[in-house]
């Protein structure tokens, strides 16, 4: 069991920093990490999801995809109804809503939703806290003290060449 453990932790702290890269690299290239925090579009994006949004062009959007666009200094993501080429707008509407939106002009897409993970919203949003990022600080010290601790513990022997035995003919 132990041995599983260390296991676990080791591929861990190596599978927690790709991640952070992964994710810091995706935003350089425009992906956005957005919460879910209005019932909007209850039940396909629940309140307290994470909806990860990719760069789209406008023009190439399609009915049934869900929008990310700014508005009023807020990000909505709500369903395409309508892509008006010619006029180089969007309409849009929440599924829980029963009013369309005001069409939202090209120069507003931020872009389409490509996954939603419920419940991880909350758990983004935490972590941006100043609580959170002090949580989260914390954490890491911590899995790297539990990883490093049994190497300095007396009894615990390390192997060298030395004590290996010599295979060699």
């Amino acid at each position: 069991m132990k041995k599983v453990l260390k296991t676990a932790f080791k591929v861990l702290l190596w599978a927690v920093p790709v991640l952070l890269i992964a994710i810091l690299v995706s935003q350089l290239a425009g992906v956005r990490y957005l919460c879910v925090l209005s019932p909007s579009m209850e039940p396909e994006l629940p309140v307290g999801s994470l909806v990860v949004i990719v760069p789209a062009d406008p023009a190439r959007v399609k009915l049934g995809d869900n929008l990310a666009y700014l508005t009023g200094g807020n990000i909505v993501t709500h369903k395409v109804l309508l892509n008006d080429t010619e006029e180089r707008t969007i309409k849009t509407k929440g599924i829980a809503g029963k009013l369309e939106d005001a069409p939202v002009p090209y120069e507003a897409v931020l872009g389409v939703e490509m996954f939603c993970i419920p419940g991880a919203g909350r758990i983004a949003s935490a972590i941006k806290t100043p609580a959170g990022k002090a949580a989260l600080m914390t954490a890491g010290v911590l899995f790297v003290l539990v990883l490093l601790i049994p190497e300095f513990l007396p009894g615990k022997r390390r192997r060298t060449a030395a004590a290996e035995p010599d295979l060699t003919v």
